[in-house]
């Protein structure tokens, strides 16, 4: 005479292996598999975050007005008048510095300045020299508006920064003569492509 009890106890627990099994391959996962791919996955992701993309690194050039002494600039006058009058004070920027930080030497730097006003009567404003560049006009402006041409044939090697002083000058007799007349000042380039305008106002004191 068997044991019921015996046969009841084993056809539990290998019903209850069986459904396990059953549910590890309806599922494609078991624990160890689960597990093992935790350990594989993991490092690979934490690589992938680590690693920056080729184009976080660009280069690039920086343009800045440079400004001394509450933005004083000193206007020359470029031919003698009949009196007194040949300096004076003006609220402008000393000159312009540029910054290569492009991984490589510049070619030619080249661009135009502009100087206008909305008042036609003299003085007008001019540029008579730009220091390490060669200019295209400095004559003196017969009308409201001056511009001349520029081009650094040297360029500007890696990592380096020039400054560039601007000479301004001015017409009239009188150093009183228009005091307070606004002028618009803009700087902007050709070479390097892509760099913004410098734009700024000056003012005859």
């Amino acid at each position: 005479m068997g044991r019921p009890w015996l046969t009841s106890t084993v056809g539990a627990q290998l019903s209850e292996i069986l459904n396990e099994e059953l549910e590890s391959k309806e599922s494609g996962y078991s624990r160890r598999r689960v597990v093992k791919g935790v350990a594989w996955t993991l490092p690979v992701i934490m690589a992938t975050v680590a690693v920056p993309p080729a184009s976080a690194s660009t280069g690039r050039y920086e343009a800045l007005l440079d400004y001394a002494n509450l933005q004083a600039a000193t206007f020359v006058q470029l031919e003698k008048p009949s009196n007194s009058g040949q300096y004076r004070p003006g609220l402008a920027p000393t000159g312009f510095h540029l910054k290569n930080s492009s991984g490589l030497s510049s070619g030619p730097i080249t661009g135009t300045i502009t100087i206008s006003s909305t008042n036609t009567a003299d003085p007008r404003v001019g540029i008579s020299a730009l220091p390490g560049a060669v200019l295209t006009n400095t004559s003196l402006p017969t009308a409201a508006s001056f511009s001349t041409k520029f081009r650094v044939e040297a360029g500007i090697s890696n990592g380096a920064t020039i400054s560039f002083p601007l000479s301004f000058y001015y017409t009239g007799g009188s150093k009183s003569t228009g005091s307070g007349k606004q002028f618009n000042l803009t700087v902007s380039f050709d070479s390097p492509a892509g760099l913004l305008s410098l734009a700024t106002i000056l003012t005859l004191n």
